[in-house]
């Protein structure tokens, strides 16, 4: 019925909106409602029906539109751009207002819904994750965060279920099942108790499909319960629907099905979230914003809004008592009161019928004993013999059929004797082999083939009538007549073997267990009687000291008790150190290992006392700490290099933070001073503008070093031959050598191509070369050489081992004085340096350090006081190609009058925007200026110019309010598709973005006048 309606109520929408239509062509407010899933799911068919009716009640004549986004079964990366587009059909303000029902419409609106309706309120419901849209979400917005309420649900389960002990939770294989799992977690650390104590287990996820997570529901133990998240979309990718899912779930679970997420019939039930009780306060919410209230001065909602709702025939089913559900339950599928009476009655009517047929039965029975006499009275002590042992009695007659059960019986089979009795002893006593699982034939059935006792085999199973298992051992014997030895019926006699059995496979298990972990991780334990002058050894004890277990006669190696006390004798007291029960005694020895390399065994021990004499005895364990030790020696040079790598990754971080600030202020000094000098051009004021032009080119290169070694100097890679680079270079390094300095060189082959920016690994082989020519103050040999490495397996590096592979390997070795063992270290810190002040500045190591691990590259190094030093370089071997073709150069631009066009230009920093603004003038352009790029998208807007008009947009990467890419982004989206010029200090790895777009480009400041006009005529 509920389905008809909301069939009705969606039809009658449009025409409710159609009708406002014909009477009002402007309607007074208009409000979005944006669903995350799709038509047809329960839990925003709850929202969904409660707003409507809402809406149309205490807001007549609000225009309502509608819109799905279907990320339940599909999902949200794939149908994001779908929404986007749909919705930029309407108006940006075409909206009063927008509902967004659950967390992914909130999340959409929090990030391209700010684009398409900037101005619109939002209110929400049905949202759990509010925290993770709050610094993304505009101001303008209110609604109810929607709560779960494990603590209560579980409290629920345990008040019904008192012996309940494991929580088996349900959760898919959807971004919503992986959130579930947190807002558990997130919960669980609220339990407290008998609460805190449960076990809490998750199953489903991505690893069983929906049958196979069906067949395991329907073996669970009494003392568990199933609690329900959600199941969309299982191991196989399948999508289902919530009711198809529960439907075949309450069909064979084995156990309650409890849940956490709004109202669901055909599970038992818990304290859930209520779509229905949000949707009624996010209504009050969009009053109060349609009659003029901010949306910001309407607080979030928090409250609980969780209620107790029960499936009333799904609680009868497991037989639970009413009384214990709290009173302001919600009861789903109730059961007819009339029905209920009708089947009680019923049941009334048929026990007090059993009752009276049970009396007859008696009267009867009581009459045959009375006319029986002494065979009465030996029946009743046989029944009460039997009744009293521990062990399970059946007795039939000659048919098979049962006439007596014990007590012990009527238990383990799970039948009375009123039910079981005059039937078929196969009715009730269901057999089978352990393990194969087979059918055994009934033990009766062989007696009476016979004619004699049987047993059975001794992994015979009972399966009772509720599907409970008892290994048994048993046996069946006939019963025959005292006057003729006729054969008239057999009795069974049984015991519940399964807790020995148990006991046993547990005991078995443990010793295994113990005796795999031992071997795994090498430890061996031992004994010593002091009584004896005996010891006992497990077999990993031989295998540590490389001892054969079958020696007669155990050499010194084993004798622990020396090796830990030297000075104790034997026959005397126990050492002092283990008088404490609870003493440890701990020892170090060595042995010699298979490889050669001795191994570093530890020894501990303590006293104990003997369970079979009661004599004290001294017991131990032996353990390889031999990788351990290696592991500890590994792991403090791991921190060591990774203390280190943290210095150079901080330092190299405040290196390019001032390199970029810097950059701003050289932009300025280099640009003015370049207008200055072409204004001093013939004037004697120029020998003033020269070494000011001068020293702030050497300022720009020192930024462009201190890039190279923060690793943020963008770079510009090519192909070329590591030899030919070398060999053209050895000129320049000759002129930089001092003349006792011999430069020699060897190259090999032409096979050594890399992929690097030749610059920067001139830089690195310059760099290196002054450093050895530092070393060798009295002069020596400089050799220079180039080879290829190929690696099959890994080698030794400055930061741990290189991984195997083809190199270029780069050396550069002096025959200098080498380098102290205890600066080494320190050598490629930034700023570090042994020479005087005016003979270095610390970067250059640093900068080589920072070159090649921008390069994937690796470094090593070898030093020797006597013999100097080798700097090694592996740079990546790859196939051969073509270098690139010399830079052109472009003739300066003189200053004209012409028009050349208009530019567009955002920068923040005033002094640059200035100096920008002259020398583009000064070159014939027409400059429109903002300080951010939000101020040039909103002048844009006003203005509306042309595109042809407007030569190109001039964008500092970094500004406040809105920087350069985004305003890029603003710009495309408005039509204007005109080139775009960015500028920056910067040349972070962030900046790799800007090389992607379209028809735009980058100048790195500084730069001169020069540099920007051949920038801009590139286009």
């Amino acid at each position: 019925m509920r389905r008809i309606y909301l069939v009705i109520l969606i039809l009658l929408v449009p025409l409710a909106v159609f009708a406002d239509t014909e009477q009002s062509e402007d309607p007074e407010d208009s409000v979005l409602l944006l669903f995350s899933y799709h038509p047809g799911h329960l839990w925003e068919d709850s929202i969904y029906t409660t707003l409507l009716e809402g809406l149309i009640e205490i807001l007549p004549g609000t225009e309502i539109t509608i819109e799905y986004m279907d990320t339940k079964r599909n999902p949200y990366s794939k149908m994001e751009d779908r929404i986007y587009r749909d919705l930029s059909l309407y108006q940006p303000d075409a909206f009063s207002l927008i509902v967004a029902v659950d967390d992914n419409a909130l999340q959409f609106l929090a990030g391209r819904g700010q684009t398409l309706f900037p101005s619109a309120p939002v209110v929400f419901c049905g949202v759990n994750d509010y925290g993770a849209v709050l610094d993304t979400l505009r101001p303008e917005h209110t609604g109810v965060i929607s709560k779960v309420n494990l603590p209560d649900t579980l409290a629920l389960a345990k008040t019904i279920i008192p012996s309940l002990n494991t929580v088996y939770v349900i959760v898919d294989a959807t971004p919503t099942g992986y959130g579930n799992i947190q807002m558990i977690e997130k919960q669980r650390s609220q339990l407290r108790g008998e609460l805190g104590l449960l076990d809490i287990q998750y199953t489903g996820e991505d690893k069983l499909t929906t049958d196979e997570l069906l067949k395991w529901s329907s073996s669970l133990p009494d003392d568990a319960i199933l609690l329900l998240t959600s199941w969309y979309r299982d191991k196989s990718g399948e999508y289902f629907s919530e009711k198809e899912f529960i439907s075949r779930l309450s069909e064979v679970t084995a156990v309650p099905v409890f849940n956490l997420l709004h109202l669901r019939t055909g599970v038992l039930g818990g304290k859930v979230t209520s779509g229905a009780v949000q949707a009624q306060i996010a209504i009050e919410q969009i009053r109060q914003i349609l009659n003029g209230t901010r949306a910001s001065s309407i607080p979030v909602n928090e409250d609980d809004t969780a209620v107790y709702a029960i499936d009333q025939q799904r609680f009868r089913y497991w037989n639970f008592s009413e009384k214990k559900l709290p009173k302001n339950a919600v009861l789903l599928n109730p059961v007819s009161a009339s029905s209920y009476r009708v089947t009680v009655q019923l049941l009334s009517s048929a026990l007090l019928g059993l009752l009276l047929l049970i009396i007859l039965l008696i009267r009867q029975s009581w009459l045959l004993n009375k006319s029986t006499g002494h065979l009465s009275r030996q029946k009743n002590e046989l029944y009460t013999t039997l009744s009293s042992i521990g062990d399970a009695v059946i007795s039939t007659d000659g048919e098979s059929r049962i006439v007596f059960m014990n007590k012990v019986a009527q238990t383990m089979t799970g039948w009375t004797l009123e039910e079981a009795g005059g039937r078929p002893v196969s009715d009730i006593l269901q057999l089978e082999n352990g393990f194969s699982g087979e059918a055994v034939d009934n033990p009766v059935k062989q007696v009476l083939e016979k004619n004699d006792r049987v047993f059975m085999d001794a992994n015979t199973v009972l399966i009772s009538r509720k599907g409970q298992k008892f290994h048994i051992s048993d046996s069946a014997s006939p019963i025959r007549d005292p006057r003729d030895e006729t054969l008239i019926g057999v009795i069974i006699v049984f015991r519940d073997i399964t807790d020995t059995e148990k006991i046993q496979q547990v005991l078995q298990n443990e010793q295994r267990r113990l005796r795999d972990a031992q071997a795994m991780a090498m430890v061996g334990n031992w004994e010593y009687d002091p009584h004896k002058d005996a010891y006992w050894y497990s077999r990993e004890v031989y295998t540590l000291v490389s001892v054969d277990p079958k020696t007669s006669d155990p050499p010194p190696v084993l004798d622990f008790m020396m090796k830990i006390f030297p000075s104790w004798a034997k026959g005397s007291d126990l050492p002092d150190e283990l008088k404490q029960s609870y003493s440890r005694v701990k020892s170090i020895m060595t042995v010699p290992g298979e490889n050669g390399e001795n191994r570093i065994l530890h020894l501990i021990a303590r006293q104990a006392e003997n369970p079979e004499t009661g004599k004290l005895i001294v017991t131990g364990i032996i353990q390889d700490f031999s990788e351990l030790s290696q592991t500890r020696a590994a792991l403090k040079a791991s921190q060591d290099q990774l203390r280190q790598a943290a210095r150079m990754e901080a330092v190299g971080k405040l290196a390019g933070g001032i390199s970029h600030e810097f950059n701003n202020l050289l932009q300025i000094i280099l640009g003015y001073s370049q207008l200055l000098r072409d204004e001093c051009s013939g004037k004697p004021e120029m020998e003033y503008v020269e070494p000011i032009i001068k020293t702030a080119a050497s300022a720009r290169n020192l930024t462009r070093q201190l890039l190279l070694f923060s690793r943020t100097e963008q770079m510009n890679m090519e192909t070329f031959s590591m030899s030919s680079l070398i060999h053209n270079l050895l000129p320049i390094l000759g002129r930089l050598l001092e003349e006792n300095i011999e430069l020699e060189s060897s190259l090999e082959g032409d096979e050594d191509w890399v992929y690097a920016d030749k610059r920067q690994i001139e830089q690195v082989l310059i760099n290196l070369s002054l450093n050895s020519r530092d070393a060798m103050e009295g002069g020596g040999v400089l050799r220079i050489s180039q080879s290829i490495h190929m690696a099959s397996h890994s080698f030794p590096g400055l930061d741990g081992s290189i991984p195997a592979g083809e190199y270029v390997e780069l050396t550069v070795q002096d025959s200098g004085t080498g380098i102290n063992e205890d600066i080494l270290p320190r050598i490629f810190d930034p700023f570090f340096t042994t020479k005087d002040k005016d003979k270095g500045t610390g970067l250059g190591l640093s900068i080589v350090y920072g070159i090649i691990s921008q390069h994937k590259g690796y470094l090593n190094i070898e030093t020797d006081r006597s013999r100097g030093t080798s700097f090694h370089v592996y740079l990546p071997r790859t196939g051969s190609g073509n270098a690139a073709g010399p830079e052109v150069e472009t003739a300066g631009q003189e200053e004209t009058h012409e028009n050349k066009g208009l530019i567009y230009m955002a920068e923040d920093d005033p002094m640059v925007r200035q100096l920008a603004e002259t020398m583009l003038r000064k070159n014939g352009f027409e400059i429109k200026s903002f300080v951010n790029g939000s101020e040039l998208i909103k002048n844009l807007k006003k203005e509306h110019p042309p595109r042809d008009s407007i030569r190109l947009f001039l964008l500092d990467v970094i500004m406040p309010e809105m920087g350069g890419e985004q305003a890029f982004q603003s710009l495309r989206s408005l039509g204007y598709d005109v080139p775009v010029l960015f500028m920056s200090g910067y040349t972070e790895e962030r900046l790799k973005n800007i090389a992607e777009l379209k028809n735009a480009s980058l100048i790195h400041k500084p730069f001169t006048m020069k540099d920007l006009i051949e920038k801009i005529q590139s286009f």
